[in-house]
């Protein structure tokens, strides 16, 4: 796995499926102090700021029985990693909730795309973005916003990457050998 660190970019996702349409699917995990025009689900903007927020992207081949609930998956292993505050909002954001319980704010959000290539595999991207501090303008109260600091004042963008990473790549692995299977309770556990 090699990991590459860009001060900016368009986005982490759109460079590693970029490579894997020009045959390179080398496991790589591309990292972004600053994406100009990151993306969400659906082609909503994602805002990212050097310290402020972690924007990185995961590439490599997988060849799963079934794709099924891999966001899910990538969801569960990455609030267990960060925080226990964390839940998991269906089908790909993360968020924080209250000491009842209920939702609190957005924190972060997953994007999977994958990219077909010869034999039966196919290269997945999993791009993650999580708030690290609080961003410059908070938006509408309707769209609540969290950051990682306000669970952990002491969560820096490095440590982080770190954590997630880690268990991005055995999330990847173990979805791939067991699939959603796998992950059911947890996801329970988290599924806000």
């Amino acid at each position: 796995l090699s990991v590459e660190v860009l001060a900016e970019v368009d986005s982490t996702n759109t460079r590693l499926l970029e490579r894997a349409r020009q045959g390179d699917t080398a496991p790589c995990l591309l990292v972004a102090e600053r994406q100009n025009a990151g993306r969400g689900r659906q082609g909503r903007p994602w805002q990212s700021a050097p310290g402020a927020s972690l924007t990185f992207s995961l590439g490599l081949p997988m060849a799963p029985q079934r794709w099924g609930g891999l966001s899910l998956a990538v969801g569960a292993a990455l609030a267990e990693a960060l925080h226990p505050q964390l839940r998991i909002k269906w089908p790909n954001d993360l968020w924080t909730v209250d000491a009842h319980g209920a939702p609190a704010g957005k924190l972060g959000g997953i994007l999977i795309e994958t990219q077909g290539h010869a034999g039966s595999s196919r290269h997945v991207v999993v791009g993650v973005g999580l708030n690290i501090e609080a961003p410059p303008a908070l938006p509408d109260p309707r769209n609540p916003v969290a950051w990682l600091r306000q669970l952990d004042p002491t969560a820096t963008a490095p440590a982080t990457l770190t954590l997630a990473a880690t268990a991005l790549v055995g999330a990847l692995k173990l979805f791939e050998l067991r699939g959603f299977a796998a992950f059911a309770r947890r996801f329970e556990a988290r599924d806000l």
